[in-house]
């Protein structure tokens, strides 16, 4: 009975310990005074139809009247040393927006790791809040996962950053407004 007892609390810390590995996810709510929420839609697909080489190809979904745009995305990645070459890929993500009157709201996350040409082995795959790479390497690897996992994290917080800056200096017009000021 003992063991039966033990196991289970075993399980039951196992299960916990998982589910505090949360994805690393990084949000903000923008707040936009007096400007309503078909404005700001338009203004954000513009901005991202002008900011992706092919915005067609990233937005996943794009519905204006629940004011909801999910984009997944990708950039590169690079270590910058010689030795890390094996970790050279992409950083894949996911951008939520969520569009409200006078305000909406960005979630970045999902962040993936994957490598260009190298053997699947050097891909540390979902990015998480965890101080250390998670999964099982060999002893001489681990090191090096750990270094890369740190700096995976550190440019993903710097592309979230990067990002709601960029949004935030959107300027949003309304189509009666914008036409009245371009007499061309």
């Amino acid at each position: 009975m003992k063991k039966v007892m033990f196991l289970a609390v075993m399980a039951m810390l196992s299960i916990s310990l998982i589910s505090a590995q949360d994805n690393l996810s990084f949000n903000k709510v923008i707040q936009v005074d007096s400007t309503k929420k078909d404005i700001i839609y338009t203004g954000i697909k513009q901005w991202l139809s002008m900011n992706f080489v092919s915005s067609k190809k990233v937005i996943d979904l794009d519905d204006k009247d629940a004011g909801l745009i999910i984009v997944n995305a990708l950039t590169d990645y690079n270590y910058g040393k010689l030795s890390y070459l094996a970790y050279n890929g992409y950083l894949k993500y996911t951008i939520k927006i969520q569009i409200k009157d006078n305000r909406y709201k960005v979630d970045v996350t999902n962040f993936t790791h994957e490598v260009n040409d190298s053997p699947a082995y050097w891909n540390l795959g979902l990015i998480t809040n965890s101080d250390e790479y998670p999964n099982k390497t060999s002893f001489m690897n681990k090191g090096s996962f750990n270094k890369v996992w740190i700096d995976l994290k550190l440019k993903a917080a710097k592309l979230s950053n990067d990002f709601f800056s960029k949004l935030e200096s959107i300027k949003f017009y309304s189509t009666k407004n914008n036409d009245k000021n371009n007499n061309w």
